[in-house]
């Protein structure tokens, strides 16, 4: 006689409920195809995009350690869209001090240059270059195109 009869009911049931959380979660970073996404490899260079355009910038970020990145937005063609913590795939034993990825969502809205800079340092301190990372991106908006109609 079994003497748990549920359990392999809530085993069953566990395991369907981790692998949505795992699917879900997977899903909460995209921004759909038409984003451009922009990394640490992306700085100091210039990228063009057209007004309405979404813009990510996925850059690693270990706030175990104190230090976040702390942004700048010089110019209007974009618009600071979220700002958001995305925590590294889970890992057997779950460690401590794994670094995860910080995501800006910037929104495309009018023609023109900005320029973005992120700089990694505990907020307490004061920046210094010589020892904190520094990442500049420049964007420039493009006005939209028109659809063509036939």
């Amino acid at each position: 006689m079994n003497r748990f009869p549920f359990s392999r009911r809530r085993r069953s049931r566990t395991a369907a409920v981790a692998l949505l959380t795992v699917l879900l979660a997977a899903g909460c970073g995209s921004v759909g195809s038409g984003a451009l996404t922009l990394t640490e490899q992306d700085g100091g260079g210039i990228v063009s995009v057209p007004s309405g355009e979404a813009v990510e910038i996925l850059l690693t970020a270990n706030p175990t350690t104190g230090h976040q990145w702390h942004w700048e937005i010089r110019g209007d063609a974009v618009r600071r869209e979220s700002e958001e913590f995305l925590p590294p795939a889970a890992a057997p034993g779950n460690p401590v001090g794994v670094p995860g990825r910080t995501r800006l969502l910037l929104r495309a809205v009018r023609p023109g240059t900005a320029k973005v800079t992120a700089r990694y340092h505990r907020p307490w301190e004061t920046f210094q270059p010589d020892r904190d990372r520094q990442l500049a991106f420049t964007i420039e908006v493009k006005a939209a195109q028109p659809e063509k109609t036939d």
